[in-house]
């Protein structure tokens, strides 16, 4: 997973998670929000989850957050 910040009318900046399941089947977006709700912080609870099939790595195995935007 790599989470990003979205710009956000109330609050300047909000989370949103790109997420690559590991489970079969993968779980929803929706669920995965039921989740995060139980164990974040109202704050830190992503404004968007997006379910993908990999995330863009650097040469050196870095998660390429500028990539996502």
């Amino acid at each position: 997973a790599a989470v990003i910040a979205i710009p956000d009318q109330l609050t300047g900046q909000a989370p949103y998670a790109y997420v690559v399941p590991a489970l079969d089947p993968p779980p929803t977006a929706a669920e995965l929000r039921v989740h995060c709700a139980g164990q974040l912080a109202r704050f830190k609870l992503p404004a968007g989850i997006e379910l993908v099939t990999e995330l863009p790595h650097s040469p050196i195995g870095k998660v390429k957050k500028g990539a996502l935007r």
